[in-house]
């Protein structure tokens, strides 16, 4: 019976999975692409999927390139490199947390894989890149586990693109690795000695990946089209990234928006990224150098990734290398990291006896101490950069006060007010005056393993000397563990609690349940719905009385509760958005200037108005409290007085309420995504306010059923004007009928 083993690269654009056959003996990629495109569909043996995730309109979670039925707002992704900092995504007026969008993708590939009936339980190695602290590879391994994945190991990315190109490197001695994905650039120096690959040195680009270069070309170009809602601005992104690829075989693309025409080429785009050709080029002669090897010892060069088939960067590579650039084409270069997983997941198995690997730390683990005088803080490192990992060191500290700060830092550069050097725990210890040893141990998956012993100044000459040699050490250690005369601490950085306090292995596998639609009581309570509908309200202009259905829908009981509140309360608020947008565009304000008019004239006609609205919001459609303001002033315009009725008046003084009160405190305000730690302090702050906005944005059930009752009323009344016919009246019926599946589903939880 044949073994197997998984690689997994879990992707900010796009996840790749292998598997590796101890019978056919080579890694290949699983054809788990959902493109609905044919000519995206086929890329790489069809086994992109996209990393998205996202709520339709039936309330159902749907992955990959299905989120194209979704509506924007409810669409997730770029959860990878948010995992770094665990900082909140914001989408539809709730934050959801990195870890949840992570497990919502691999949710979606979790699937494809049954479909193709493949042994989930097989032994599976994650890529990471090079440059990720231990916070991101413990939560990525946390949200694979969430579906029962046997995690084996995770290994960075560069070293598993080289295991993933082996053929090409196997007689050749030091090879470097530029890996330009999605989110990071990695660049690795690799040494094999016959048949041990060995990472010599280490360097990631935090900020240059394709991500970005699409940030760079929505920068430009978004002020040549008009941009009326967050959905429109993703949309644009999403279109841009599409050029981008383009533009890697073709020297000009044409993107279409709306009933616009933009052309962009390939110059434009090389003229963006200029400066960062330049500091690749840089980073590259950084590796070299502290890794002590010459440009010309360099016998391969491996370009990895789908943003390296920039010409652009390519062309930089065969110049600096020449003839030692391997020119690997476009699939080869996006799926080497996913085979060389498979190939690592079959080393540990012992699938593959001829083959190894090392890992090296791409950053310093250590202590932030003082020095000299206590204001005089620095960062001493315990491991250093560079060194294989497993890895375990024993330093000794003093203190002279009963409390001391154990404050443990990963940082590339070692000073401590640097954007790269990050605060993983900072922990109060009793410890009197006395010696301190702080053990610290960097596993083969990138977990620390952080331990103090407070040691009696009386005491130490009976535990021997640290440091004689490998034996003495490892003894030294054990000798700490028995005699030590209190420990101080015992912390594993996998800890789910310590990782994140909101976090429990019962909550992640709550939301693995979620995202495999095992919560159905939305889904009976909705088809009833539906049925009383279809029976009730042939006649399209019949008047609706929602108390009338509401008494019909019979309640639906479950063991299971439906799932989480603020998806439910996102849904709501984005249906109440979609149906705004509905009334707006069927007036025919679609456009900025439409609405423009609309401040100006409510200005000089409406007193309230103009001295409470100074300002047009930047995104008109995308401010649903503006929208119903002006509503409630459509006496004042003609294409929307149908809507001057009481009963929407009624309706929206009620909306407007509701979302005045969740609108003052945390739970609907967002401050944009938090940059890179600044410094010691700045770091717990980050970790505390992040905490804080998560948990206030916690919707109850009370909250969800008084937004969609009130969603309901204001749907329909605008029904029961008899203005909406045809399809805008089918769509405005849809909305209805899910919010008032909505309103019952979670009225049964109170």
């Amino acid at each position: 019976m044949s073994k197997q083993a998984l690689g997994f690269d879990f992707g900010t654009t796009n996840c790749t999975v292998s598997i590796f056959d101890s019978e056919e003996g080579i890694a290949k990629t699983l054809p788990i692409s959902n493109f609905s495109e044919s000519k995206k569909k086929s890329l790489a043996n069809q086994s992109l999927f996209p990393s998205k995730v996202g709520l339709n309109n039936d309330f159902e979670y749907v992955f990959g390139d299905d989120t194209k039925k979704c509506e924007r707002d409810f669409v997730w992704d770029n959860s990878k490199r948010l995992l770094e900092h665990n900082t909140p995504i914001y989408r539809g007026g709730v934050h959801k947390k990195p870890i949840w969008v992570a497990i919502g993708i691999i949710a979606g590939v979790f699937k494809e894989l049954k479909n193709l009936s493949i042994k989930t339980s097989s032994p599976m190695v994650i890529t990471v890149p090079a440059n990720s602290y231990s916070v991101q590879r413990s939560l990525t391994r946390l949200a694979a586990e969430a579906f029962n994945f046997n995690v084996d190991q995770l290994v960075s990315e560069p070293c598993a693109a080289a295991l993933g190109c082996f053929n090409y490197i196997k007689n050749l001695k030091h090879i470097l690795i530029v890996d330009v994905g999605g989110g990071t650039t990695d660049i690795a120096l690799l040494e094999n000695d016959f048949g041990t690959l060995k990472e010599i040195e280490i360097e990631g680009l935090k900020r240059f990946g394709g991500i970005n270069i699409d940030q760079k070309l929505f920068d430009t170009y978004k002020y040549e089209v008009e941009l009326s809602t967050d959905s429109e601005t993703l949309l644009f992104r999403d279109l841009l990234e599409d050029v981008k690829i383009e533009l890697s075989t073709k020297k000009k693309s044409k993107l279409i928006f709306k009933d616009q025409v933009i052309e962009i080429t390939r110059d434009s785009i090389e003229k963006l990224i200029e400066k960062d050709i330049e500091n690749l080029d840089k980073t590259i002669d950084r590796v070299l150098k502290k890794g002590n090897v010459e440009v010309k010892n360099i016998e391969a060069v491996l370009p990895i990734g789908g943003s390296s088939n920039i010409p652009a960067i390519r062309n930089l590579l065969k110049k600096k290398f020449k003839s030692r650039f391997i020119n690997l084409n476009f699939e080869e270069s996006i799926t080497a990291v996913a085979n060389g997983a498979a190939t690592a997941s079959a080393i540990n198995a012992k699938i593959i006896d001829n083959l190894s690997f090392k890992q090296c730390l791409e950053h310093s683990v250590g202590l932030r101490v003082w020095s000299g005088t206590k204001e005089n803080k620095i960062f001493k490192a315990i491991l250093e950069k560079g060194s294989v990992f497993p890895a375990s060191a024993v330093e000794t500290f003093i203190s002279d006060t009963d409390e001391s700060v154990v404050a443990l830092y990963e940082s590339t550069s070692g000073k401590l007010k640097n954007n790269d050097t990050k605060l993983i725990i900072e922990k109060r210890i009793k410890t009197g005056v006395m010696h301190v040893d702080v053990e610290l141990t960097y596993d083969d998956d990138g977990k620390i393993d952080i331990k103090t012993y407070n040691i009696n100044k009386g005491e130490r000459g009976k535990l021997g000397d640290l440091g004689d040699s490998t034996e003495d050490s490892q003894g030294y250690i054990k000798n700490l563990q028995s005699k030590s005369r209190k420990q101080g601490m015992d912390l594993k950085i996998d800890n789910i609690n310590y990782i994140d306090s909101q976090l429990t292995q019962k909550k992640l596998k709550e939301w693995s349940n979620e995202f495999l639609g095992k919560y159905k009581k939305y889904k009976k309570v909705s088809k009833k719905v539906k049925n009383i509908f279809k029976k009730e309200f042939k006649d399209e202009f019949v008047s609706i009385n929602k108390e009338n259905i509401s008494e019909a829908i019979f309640k639906v009981r479950t063991e299971l509760d439906f799932g989480s509140t603020n998806d439910a309360f996102m849904f709501a608020r984005g249906i109440l958005k979609h149906s705004l947008r509905v009334v707006f565009n069927i007036a025919g304000y679609e456009k900025l200037h439409h609405f423009q008019s609309i401040h100006k004239l409510l200005g000089e006609r409406d007193v309230v108005y103009q001295t409470t609205q100074k300002l047009l919001p930047e995104q008109p459609l995308e401010d649903i409290r503006w929208l119903i303001k002006v509503l409630q002033k459509s006496r004042y315009l003609k294409n929307l007085g149908h809507t001057n009725t009481q009963e929407v008046r009624d309706s929206l003084e009620s909306l407007r309420t509701i979302l005045n009160k969740f609108s003052h405190g945390v739970r609907s305000s967002f401050f944009g995504l938090f940059t890179d730690s600044l410094d010691e302090y700045d770091s717990s702050i980050e970790s505390n306010i992040l905490n804080a906005v998560y948990k206030e944005s916690k919707y109850t059930p009370q909250d969800v059923v008084l937004l969609a009752s009130n969603v309901v009323y204001l749907l329909t009344s605008l029904i029961n004007t008899e203005e909406y016919k045809g399809k805008d009246r089918e769509n405005l019926m849809k909305m209805l009928e899910s919010m008032l599946a909505l309103e019952q589903t979670y009225k049964d939880d109170f």
